[in-house]
C-alpha cells in the first residue's frame, strides 16, 4: 500500500499494513496518526525506514526476522503477520481469515499526458 494512501487512513488511529505483490516485493507499514513509524520489505528487514525504525527491533527478532544480512525466505511472511499481531492485538487465525468479509475497491490512476495533467494528478511529470 502506498504511503500516500495509508497516511491519511491512519488519522486518529494506528494502521498496520502487510502486503506482497506478484513480483515478491513486500511492504510492511506501521503508521500512527499520520506518522510512518516503521516501513520495510519483510524480505529485507535490516533496511527499515520511518520515524522509529529501530523501536521494534527486539520484537522483530523475537517473531523471526533476521536483522542481519541473511535472507530467510521461509519465515518473512509469518514474521510479518506476527509483528502485525503484536502491533494490533488481533490474532490472525485461519478461521478469522476464512470467515471475514473483505471489501475491495478500484481507484483509477491519474494518467499523465503531454497536455495538462489530470486534476487528480498532483505530481505528474512527462519524461521524453
Amino acid at each position: 500500500m502506498a504511503p500516500k494512501a495509508i497516511v491519511p487512513l491512519s488519522a486518529g488511529t494506528r494502521l498496520v499494513s502487510h502486503s506482497r505483490n506478484v513480483n515478491a516485493v513486500g511492504y510492511f507499514h506501521w503508521v500512527e496518526d499520520g506518522e510512518i513509524r516503521l516501513s520495510f520489505d519483510p524480505l529485507f528487514p535490516s533496511f527499515r525506514r520511518g520515524s522509529a525504525p529501530d523501536e521494534l527491533s527486539a520484537m522483530m527478532q523475537r517473531v523471526g526476522f533476521d536483522l542481519g544480512d541473511d535472507i530467510d525466505r521461509s519465515i518473512h511472511d509469518k514474521a510479518a503477520f506476527a509483528l502485525a499481531e503484536h502491533l494490533t492485538g488481533v490474532k490472525l487465525t485461519p478461521q478469522l481469515l476464512e470467515e471475514s468479509t473483505y471489501l475491495c475497491g478500484l481507484a483509477p490512476r491519474p494518467r499523465c499526458t503531454s497536455r495538462a495533467p489530470h486534476p487528480a494528478a498532483v505530481k505528474c511529470r512527462v519524461i521524453r
